[in-house]
């Protein structure tokens, strides 16, 4: 309990302009975002994106919590149309607090908990692009052990010496 767990989402988008880009995540049972951990990268992105985009979250620590991203300032995502994919992809990191929840707790094996994604935009065709990504984690066991031993030169107490 108490570890963070950071989760990256990459995006790829298609050459011209996404309008109203959103994405939602939903974390696994026991963990919470940590409030303000959310972070776009744009290394290597050829266009534009919201920085710094509007964060929300619902639901509770038991189901899962959802966040949603909404990429609204500008609210048009653009990527440059040069015919060049390598470029089209941006990532988003959010982070999770291990809480010391049922979901969580008296395990000792390995548990993988899965974070769901859901990309969504004006215009697109089909459904939401979607993805899922499991992380590792182990809660950890302390073990610890005491002993004693008299030092030399003790006396008995409540035996007379003769």
């Amino acid at each position: 309990m108490g570890d963070t767990v950071t989760y990256l989402t990459s995006v790829t988008l298609p050459e011209g302009q996404t309008p109203d880009l959103s994405l939602a995540l939903v974390l696994p049972a026991g963990l919470s975002y940590v409030a303000s951990s959310s972070n776009v990268d744009t290394t290597g992105f050829a266009g534009t994106v919201d920085t710094a985009p509007a964060v929300s979250t619902s639901g509770t620590l038991a189901t899962g919590q959802e966040i949603d991203v909404v990429f609204d300032s500008p609210a048009t995502t653009t990527v440059t149309e040069d015919n060049n994919d390598s470029n089209n992809t941006f990532t988003f990191t959010v982070q999770a607090l291990v809480e010391d929840d049922t979901a969580n707790s008296a395990t000792t094996a390995g548990q993988s908990k899965s974070i769901n994604s859901s990309l969504e935009y004006t215009g697109k065709t089909g459904s939401n692009v979607t993805s899922a990504v499991a992380r590792n984690f182990t809660e950890h066991v302390l073990a610890t052990s005491t002993s004693a031993s008299p030092a030399s030169n003790l006396q008995e107490i409540g035996r007379a010496h003769v």
